[in-house]
């Protein structure tokens, strides 16, 4: 993962009291950050949208999992954060 780097998932597991964290789960969000890393934002965005019904679904689950996401902003670079704020504006939107 370039930027977003095991250490920091660990770090962000702990002060979310999610310590200890299993090291397969942690391999498990690796993975799904792998299998993104070769999309254009165009079909991730896509994906996105057809996510986002699914997860308006249970709306207290959905904030818990919007403050996790942003709660990896502080670890990302400025292009990436921007691409962030770009997925939690379209993720919010109803």
């Amino acid at each position: 993962m370039a930027d977003i780097n095991r250490q920091k998932l660990m770090e962000l597991a702990a002060s979310l009291g999610l310590s200890p964290i299993d090291k397969n789960k942690l391999r498990s969000v690796e993975d799904a950050a792998k299998k993104y890393e070769n999309k254009s934002e165009e079909e991730v965005l896509k994906e996105l949208k057809q996510l986002k019904e699914t997860l308006f679904a249970d709306k207290a689950s959905f904030e818990r999992q919007m403050k996790l996401v942003k709660d990896i902003r502080p670890m990302l670079n400025t292009e990436q954060r921007q691409k962030l704020d770009r997925i939690i504006d379209l993720l919010s939107r109803e």
